[in-house]
């Protein structure tokens, strides 16, 4: 937004008014199941809101009249949730998020305005598009409920694997029935994952043609998971998802709709079946959520593990560095720098 110095506190407190915004919106929509639910890709909808206010309040320059944004940006496109499913969109759809909450600040800040009642207006409001129209329940007042008392960053996840959060909470139950009961790979006869209708429908297909596929597979997440400890950037890339040992393991994986259980962040009861016998184990809250989180040096691991493939050792270590001390940090243009370089590495596929 500005070249001068950006003080690291400031960020956090972008980041930090960013996220209390788009979870805001996300639950006046009736929450993240809901959103799903009613067709939309909640990134693509409520995420352009959180990177219009984190760019607006990490720049100075902008006006009083912030606190109406362009008059609130439009979601970006890319909002449908059919653009999630199995293709690359699902995660441009994030980048238009951005680039359009940062076009409206960049607006704002040049003098432009927009409605300020885009949540409340009675015609063409945000809510009335998005939730109203569909004959669900929206609730305006979610956007300023517990506002200073209930902070949203508290409730955001980390994802320790590198697929479908979906999928998360079966991966640490199949990791930790393999620890209990000592099986190998080669033991395994069958694996059963009883789960929700959404979840059997978004992570449902064993499909691994391409890496967004394989992500959002819960048939390769698991076999992935059992085969080699957990699911890595590695394991994504064609060579690892085209694994001969994936694939024949793959085949001996099942999903079974449970009605019991709800939404996408259902905990899946699995059974794993071996010469030995079955051993079922009905999964917990997913490592790295908000009730379960994880430790700081399982953080930096995974950081790690990902800026390997587009930053030298080195300055990777050195944005761990900075963000770990961001709060005292004078000036956050060296942070800039350093992503600035991982963009130039191109795209894993």
């Amino acid at each position: 937004m500005r070249d001068e110095p950006v003080p690291g506190a400031q960020l956090m407190r972008a980041v930090v008014a960013g996220y209390e915004l788009a979870r805001r919106v996300q639950d006046a929509l009736g929450g993240y199941d809901a959103v799903n639910n009613l067709g939309w890709h909640s990134t693509g909808v409520c995420g352009t809101f959180g990177a219009a206010v984190a760019a607006g309040s990490s720049s100075d320059s902008i006006p009083d009249r912030w606190h109406q944004p362009s008059g609130w940006p439009v979601p970006s496109r890319g909002n449908l949730g059919v653009h999630r499913r199995w293709c690359h969109v699902q995660a441009h759809a994030r980048g238009r998020a951005a680039e359009a909450g940062l076009n409206s600040a960049l607006l704002a800040r040049g003098g432009f305005t927009g409605p300020a009642d885009l949540f409340s207006a009675p015609w063409g409001s945000f809510l009335k598009i998005y939730g109203g129209s569909s004959g669900v329940s929206t609730d305006e007042s979610a956007i300023h409920a517990t506002l200073g008392k209930e902070w949203q960053i508290d409730k955001a996840s980390i994802k320790p694997y590198a697929s479908c959060r979906s999928t998360h909470s079966a991966v640490d139950a199949a990791l930790e029935l393999q620890r209990d009961h000592g099986f190998s790979p080669a033991d395994i006869r069958a694996v059963t994952v009883r789960t929700s209708s959404l979840i059997m429908d978004m992570c449902g297909k064993a499909d691994v043609s391409s890496l967004v596929s394989a992500q959002l597979s819960m048939h390769f997440a698991v076999a992935t998971a059992l085969l080699r400890g957990g699911v890595g950037l590695a394991d994504i890339t064609e060579q690892g998802r085209t694994d001969p040992r994936v694939s024949a393991l793959m085949g001996r994986i099942s999903m079974e709709l449970d009605p019991a259980q709800q939404g996408g962040s259902a905990e899946p009861y699995l059974t794993v079946s071996t010469a030995d016998g079955d051993y079922s184990l009905q999964a917990v809250r997913a490592r790295g959520a908000s009730t379960n989180r994880l430790s700081d040096e399982e953080t930096i691991g995974k950081f790690m593990s990902l800026a390997g493939a587009r930053l030298a050792p080195d300055d990777a270590v050195e944005l761990v560095d900075l963000v770990t001390r961001l709060e005292d940090v004078p000036d956050i243009r060296r942070m800039q720098q350093l992503l600035r370089a991982s963009c130039e590495a191109g795209v894993i596929s």
